[in-house]
């Protein structure tokens, strides 16, 4: 055995013998995780592409000399999807897949082979629609629903399904399909999981034989260790991940959720019209799609969404992020400031896998920052840039560093990593020289075909490697900066004209700060985060609506002090607006907004533990003193702003009319406003980000998690006996409103938001609801990934 194993890790060696095992445990994968009726026969194109090795041979003649009735193209079929065991494999390597993946496109579409379409809505909407409030489905009813649908996009090693069959795509991945598809929301109001629906196949005749196999390898090939598994496992890895300095696993969901059918369009048009230029390119897509591609635009525009991504799928990773920075740069996918594009939810889970985003720098991949992920891909940049490039060499890295040239590559990198930021390495040791900083963009798929400068090369360098982004809401910077330009003005001796025009713009400065203050400040504190779509996440684009929480309770009195829900509120109206949700606040009776039993986590009860969130209305969860400090804090930035040192000074500029204001009285409002601007940092009314800067866990297992703003630190600490399931815990990034004190969580903290796009597609889904209380009846089904996520684990290739 131990020759044989050998032999078969020298034959894998070879790439052109792992793209071959690859392919055969890709349509393995396909066969084992489909659909089929009950009645489905096997016939001789399945069989005839296969070849087996002197132990499959061995195996087979056994198996059917103990099993005379059972048909022997179930037997042979049977035989390639176990394909292996613990004494070597069963499948020769030299069998055709190239014909086991044209028969399969064929049954595809025919719909005699079924695979389900889990992106979009669509198979949620189908099956609420067929069978309301059910999450199992027998087989007939799966095929009901599977038949209505596209054929279902998914990839296992170079080849696609989807709308156009089985395509060979360029590159390799591992979003395998499952029956196990996104489903609903339950009817516990306190669960955000989105849970599966279960889809099954006909027990048919393939299925029988295959149990039998298994009993029959179990009773007479056990034991034998996994000796050949590893070996197989190890070169398909191999094969899966050379060359790739990103794993965009997640990246066909961003695809799929984050950009409407026009922007995910536009992204197929730049794409084609790019790799059409390569010389005989056009006839291989064509060959490989069944297409004719005349024309790149009139092309897309005649694809749905499942067309689109099962061509997307056919290209790269870098060619797909190619083309959708490029739809970014040039606005064909609009995203609105502070705006970032991410999935709905993930459909493979590998846990080393990233997310993936697309911002306005363009797509990237980013990992948990406890993971250590940033720091590597820092490492492997350097590594690649200066030791394996003949531009520069590793004493480059070391003069760069000043230090000894004498150390070992390793301790090299060791020494930079753990000297120098993100940033500072960014800086000095790959945009400061051209040649370094062009192979970096080259590794990290930069377009700089445009020359861009050192400093946008380093912005989007951080941003493709995944560093923070940096989120700061600078309408306070703005008013503090337009003020002491005012205090210049003045003691200056400027004229009348020049302290107008500043103080107009510090008055413009004060008008933004205190809308989104106000904006934050209603939202923070009044809106249910624990049942509310995007929990404990601040929306940086948030809508003026959340006024009407105050104006449905309170009226203005006046024309002038009511809120306007399209935002354009002037000082009066916003600086009246913090006294009057004071004053809300005050008013509201406690008992109105106590949550219902549903929404409260079971472990509440069945733990006997405390929840932090008992109200609908955040502001009661706080502790009775952080009540008060809340309240005085928004009364207090209401008498500011309405104080006579402000309104005095900005009635005079405002209207022109009238004595122009003292330098007394200039100074004593830019010093009102000073303090106004304090008061919001300190109480957390205007929302500031805070970054993590160090973790500390203790020998008990307690976590220190200490954040920075502005030369200020916060800490916060995990675990906690009471329950808060959607608060934050240790983020990279932090909004905290200070005084908002809970019982014992520390302030109320929030994420900032990042969003899936605005598709009015998506609006409804999923959908919640209370499931019947029936059991599947299990037909003993092909699919065998043992999955029990949406859309399965995507496991380790095996």
């Amino acid at each position: 055995m131990s020759s044989s194993v050998e032999e078969l890790r020298e034959q894998l060696s070879n790439t052109g013998e792992q793209k071959k095992l690859a392919e055969l445990l890709a349509m393995v994968t396909f066969l084992n995780r489909c659909v089929i009726d009950r009645t489905y026969r096997i016939s001789d194109d399945w069989v005839r592409p296969l070849k087996f090795t002197a132990l499959g041979h061995k195996v087979l003649d056994e198996f059917r000399a103990s099993r005379p009735s059972i048909k022997v193209n179930d037997a042979a079929l049977a035989l390639f999807l176990q394909f292996g065991h613990s004494e070597g494999l069963l499948v020769s390597l030299d069998s055709d897949y190239e014909a086991l993946r044209r028969k399969l496109s064929e049954e595809l579409l025919r719909k005699n082979i079924l695979l389900p379409y889990v992106f979009g809505r669509e198979l949620h909407d189908k099956a609420a629609k067929l069978f309301p409030e059910r999450i199992h489905f027998d087989y007939r009813k799966t095929i009901k629903i599977l038949k209505e649908l596209p054929i279902g996009v998914f990839q296992a090693g170079d080849t696609v399904s989807g709308p156009f069959g089985c395509a060979e795509s360029e590159q390799s991945r591992s979003l395998t399909p499952s029956l196990n598809v996104p489903g609903y929301l339950c009817d516990r109001e306190s669960c955000h999981d989105i849970h599966t629906l279960t889809l099954n196949t006909g027990d048919s005749s393939i299925a029988k034989c295959r149990s039998h196999l298994s009993a029959f390898l179990s009773k007479n090939y056990s034991g034998g260790g996994d000796r050949f598994v590893s070996v197989v496992r190890d070169a398909q890895y191999r094969y899966f991940v050379r060359h790739q300095f990103f794993d965009y696993e997640d990246l066909v969901n961003v695809l799929s959720d984050g950009l409407s059918e026009k922007e995910l369009r536009d992204v197929a048009d730049i794409l084609l019209r790019k790799r059409l230029a390569t010389q005989g390119w056009r006839n291989e897509l064509s060959k490989r799609l069944n297409a004719v591609i005349a024309s790149p635009t009139d092309f897309v525009m005649s694809l749905d969404r499942a067309h689109l991504l099962q061509l997307l799928l056919v290209h790269t990773d870098r060619d797909i992020v190619s083309s959708v920075d490029e739809a970014v740069a040039s606005g064909r996918v609009g995203l609105k400031e502070f705006e970032v594009r991410t999935s709905r939810l993930r459909r493979w889970r590998r846990a080393s896998s990233p997310a993936v985003e697309i911002g306005s720098l363009g797509v990237r991949p980013v990992a948990a920052i406890q993971k250590g992920t940033l720091a590597m891909r820092l490492l492997k940049l350097l590594h690649e840039t200066y030791f394996e490039s003949e531009d520069v060499s590793p004493e480059d890295l070391a003069y760069a560093l000043e230090i000894e040239t004498s150390l070992t590559d390793g301790e090299l990198l060791q020494e930079t990593i753990r000297t120098f930021s993100p940033e500072e390495m960014v800086d000095k040791l790959v945009v400061s020289n051209r040649r370094v900083a062009r192979r970096a963009a080259e590794k990290l798929g930069i377009d700089t075909a445009q020359n861009p400068s050192r400093e946008s090369l380093q912005r989007q360098l951080l941003w493709k490697l995944g560093v923070a982004r940096s989120v700061s809401f600078n309408e306070l910077d703005r008013l503090e900066r337009h003020k002491s330009e005012v205090e210049n003005c003045v003691g200056k001796a400027e004229s009348e004209e020049i302290i107008r025009g500043n103080l107009i713009n510090m008055f413009a400065a004060l008008e933004g700060a205190l809308r989104r203050a106000l904006n934050f400040s209603i939202w923070a504190l009044t809106t249910d985060h624990m049942t509310a779509d995007a929990g404990f996440s601040y929306d940086p684009a948030l809508n003026s609506k959340v006024t009407e929480f105050i104006e449905t309770r309170m009226p203005a009195s006046g024309h002038e002090l009511r809120l306007r829900v399209d935002g354009q509120n002037d000082i009066t109206a916003l600086s009246a607006g913090f006294a009057r949700l004071a004053k809300v606040l005050r008013k509201l009776d406690s008992s109105e907004f106590v949550r219902s039993p549903l929404q409260i986590p079971p472990v509440c009860e069945a733990a006997g533990r405390p929840f932090e969130f008992p109200y609908q209305v955040p502001f009661f969860d706080l502790a009775e003193s952080s009540r008060s400090e809340i309240l005085n804090a928004l009364q207090g930035v209401a008498q500011l702003i309405q104080g006579e040192s402000v309104t005095t000074v900005r009635n005079a500029t405002a209207h022109d009319k009238g004595e122009f204001p003292s330098a007394e009285r200039i100074l004593t409002c830019c010093n009102s406003l000073m303090t106004f601007s304090e008061l919001l940092k300190e109480s957390g009314l205007f929302p500031q980000v805070y970054v993590l800067s160090n973790t500390l866990v203790d020998e008990f297992g307690r976590a220190f998690y200490t954040y920075k703003c502005s030369g200020k630190e916060r800490t916060f600490q995990n675990p906690h006996w009471s329950v808060a399931p959607r608060m934050p815990v240790n983020p990279l990034t932090v909004v905290v409103l200070n005084k908002a004190t809970t019982a014992s969580r520390g302030p109320l903290r929030f994420n900032i938001r990042k969003h899936s796009g605005e598709d009015p597609y998506w609006q409804g889904w999923p959908k919640r609801w209370h499931t019947r209380s029936d059991y599947p009846s299990f037909s003993g089904g092909t699919d065998v990934s043992g999955a029990n996520d949406v859309g399965g684990e995507n496991q380790q290739p095996a």
